[in-house]
């Protein structure tokens, strides 16, 4: 990355690739704009990388769909995290709560606190005995993980940096993390994942315990907190609600509990490619039912005798058939379009063949693929 423009001019325009300025900005702070654009265009940790390598300050805004999360910085160092799905964010009490921290009652006492005397939430946990300075800063930067995590699987989002905004600005942490130390952590995980993800397709699984006692590995705090709540009714998903290691950590506790042979898997969601194909088909017969009983009907109606009513039956139930097979090739197109997705987060870029993602050879029969790499991007279609 380069910046360009000229010695006597505070103006600078720095360039991702040829042709392309990513950020305009001036040296004077009145005078600042903000970087924005697309992760496709360019890389996520090039961005937190930019920003931690110029000592920038401000906040790090990031959208995707109805997902939304915020990282703060001052001077290049990661000081804070935000996220939120779908308008809802997880908040500080609820970690409290999960962990067993604060019972509920407690916790309603304090926020009646906060919002009648305007006093930061910390200061009153740090008041109440609730956490101390230690605990409050190590949650920060395990939130700020959990946040990077989470946003490093974003295929396609947009990011704007605001220079001017600041997120807890009354908050009592001291947190300031190099960004190359969260990069490696979130880059390190993200190694692992595709291993996890292939053993544990989804957060829907539900174990047993194989044996009373963890055996045949390393017993850290992680394994032996998500082995007490295996009990052959809880989901991944409710697991990572119900405790305060968050979805990596969780995921990849399991993970090697399965490797130990501690605990087994007794249910596995159907893939969500598998149900969209299964309602689609479902969709098009009731569709069918439809055009077959009103085939009947035109049948008996039209005058011209029965050959000519054989003929429009025939025609409609060819129709049929033909809708069938449009929402089935749809529904499978759908599944390789978000395999193809994944393949890219993991891998950074989009895969060679259909072979990369799946085995199906028939699938792989029924569409042409092309990567493109130029324009960093694929076609997928349908094979008539």
């Amino acid at each position: 990355m380069v910046f360009i423009g000229p010695p006597e001019s505070s103006w600078r325009y720095y360039i991702s690739s040829p042709g392309r300025a990513i950020f305009i900005c001036s040296e004077t702070k009145e005078r600042q704009m903000p970087l924005e654009g697309n992760v496709k265009e360019f890389g996520l940790a090039d961005v937190l990388q930019f920003i931690a390598g110029n000592q920038k300050a401000g906040v790090l805004q990031l959208t995707s769909k109805n997902d939304k999360a915020s990282i703060a910085f001052d001077h290049g160092k990661i000081t804070g995290a935000v996220y939120g799905r779908q308008g809802r964010q997880d908040q500080l009490q609820n970690y409290l709560l999960r962990s067993k921290k604060a019972q509920q009652g407690k916790m309603e006492s304090i926020l009646k606190i906060q919002v009648d005397t305007g006093i930061p939430l910390g200061e009153l946990l740090l008041k109440e005995g609730l956490m101390t300075q230690e605990e409050i800063d190590d949650l920060v930067i395990f939130k700020i993980q959990e946040v990077l995590d989470e946003v490093f699987t974003w295929s396609d989002a947009r990011y704007k940096f605001n220079p001017e905004e600041r997120l807890y600005q009354n908050s009592r942490s001291q947190v300031a993390v190099p960004a190359e130390s969260l990069l490696l952590e979130t880059l390190r995980r993200k190694d692992e994942w595709p291993a996890i993800a292939k053993t544990l397709p989804s957060d829907g699984v539900i174990l047993k315990k194989s044996q009373d006692t963890v055996t045949g590995l390393e017993i850290s705090t992680d394994i032996q907190q998500i082995f007490e709540m295996i009990d052959g009714s809880r989901t991944i998903s409710q697991m990572i609600g119900e405790t305060y290691l968050g979805r990596f950590r969780t995921f990849n506790a399991v993970y090697n509990l399965l490797l130990s042979g501690t605990v087994e898997i007794i249910h596995t969601p159907e893939p969500e490619a598998k149900v969209a194909e299964r309602q689609a088909k479902k969709t098009a017969s009731a569709t069918g039912k439809i055009i077959t009983a009103a085939a009947v009907l035109l049948g008996l109606a039209v005058l011209g005798g029965a050959g000519f009513g054989a003929h429009r039956i025939n025609l409609l139930t060819a129709k049929k058939n033909n809708l069938i097979q449009r929402e089935a090739v749809r529904a499978r197109m759908g599944w390789l379009k978000n395999r193809i997705d994944v393949y890219y987060m993991l891998n950074g870029s989009y895969p060679a063949s259909l072979n990369d993602i799946t085995g199906d050879r028939k699938m792989i029969a029924s569409f042409n693929y092309h990567r493109n790499e130029e324009e960093a991007g694929y076609r997928l279609e349908a094979r008539q």
